[in-house]
């Protein structure tokens, strides 16, 4: 049997172990909008993409898409700070890595150009106003039809 005594150590203990989360970095304040779940449902399907809170030089996300039940597609996520610039790295499925460095921020927008790439070349999220909605648009960046536009609302 535990004695109060011996119970209380243990928390004690465990309590001393915990660590307090970082301080909130303000380098980090023009991302911080993605932070959270975010889902859009259309028929058959879904779409659900997820940023963690920045940690260290990074922000980690996941993009999946799910039609008639079974996963159509996903896609491994980060921003990582390199000295002063953001960088948006996505592996979809899982492969290997496109890097678009930052190109313009606003107070509830980010945009990421690789011009190099082949499609998408650009990739721009915007918060709504009221802070319920997020877009997401991936194009060629040059003012054509070739788009991709999700449309999600905050998972609460």
């Amino acid at each position: 049997m535990l004695r109060p005594a011996t119970i209380a150590l243990a928390l004690a203990l465990l309590s001393a172990c915990e660590t307090a989360p970082p301080p909130e970095d303000p380098t980090w304040q023009p991302m911080r909008f993605l932070v959270g779940a975010w889902r859009s449902l259309d028929g058959a399907g879904s779409t659900l993409e997820v940023w963690t809170e920045p940690h260290g030089m990074t922000m980690y996300g996941q993009n999946r898409i799910v039609r008639d039940g079974a996963m159509a597609s996903f896609e491994l996520l980060s921003i990582e700070l390199r000295g002063d610039t953001f960088v948006y790295v996505a592996r979809p499925r899982g492969g290997p890595a496109t890097e678009f460095p930052l190109k313009a921020q606003g107070p509830n927008s980010v945009t990421f150009v690789n011009p190099e790439h082949d499609f998408p070349k650009r990739i721009h999220y915007e918060l709504s106003a009221d802070g319920n909605e997020l877009v997401a648009v991936a194009d060629a960046n040059d003012g054509g039809d070739q788009r991709i536009e999700f449309r999600w609302s905050r998972v609460r």
